[in-house]
């Protein structure tokens, strides 16, 4: 068993590290403090480092940071082929959506309000992206992602187990 041991942290990166940009949750019980500095700048190299209170948090990272960018990955992916089917060119559909991608995630990044706060302050009365959101939530998005991360969570607890 890992737990206790002196010297193990154990940590969940994702794919971003490939940019320096992962999101890499780290645990570990009982490393000192020059321990867990060494580990903070190994991983920092990769991207942004989280450090969990506790080893029952670390499936639950991995199924948000760890899986998140595929989930990302498809949220854009259906983005650019609804907008290619509506009669957009398919490159100029993936660099807009892509852009897209860069740009809510900088602002998420930068800006002190949460993501529900600047997810309003987009979505007018009325408006367009008022239309597609009160389609997501009719069609169940909230359900789907509340199911998407708890199968990735349950696999990762098998994951442990194995």
């Amino acid at each position: 068993v890992l737990a206790g041991h002196p010297l193990i942290a154990r940590a969940m990166p994702n794919v971003a590290a490939s940019v320096c940009q992962s999101a890499t949750a780290v645990f570990s019980p009982s490393l000192s403090s020059h321990y867990t500095e060494g580990v903070a700048a190994l991983f920092s190299l990769m991207g942004k480092v989280v450090w969990l209170s506790t080893e029952k948090e670390l499936p639950i990272a991995t199924a948000l940071a760890g899986s998140g960018p595929a989930y990302f990955f498809l949220m854009v992916e259906l983005m650019v082929k609804a907008a290619t089917e509506l009669g957009l060119p398919e490159s100029v559909a993936t660099e807009l959506a892509t852009q897209t991608a860069l740009g809510a995630g900088q602002m998420m990044k930068l800006s002190p309000e949460d993501s529900t706060a600047l997810r309003l302050s987009v979505t007018s009365s009325k408006g367009t992206t008022e239309a597609a959101i009160d389609t997501m939530k009719a069609r169940g998005f909230d359900s789907i992602m509340t199911a998407a991360l708890t199968a990735a969570y349950r696999r990762a607890l098998g994951l442990t187990l194995e």
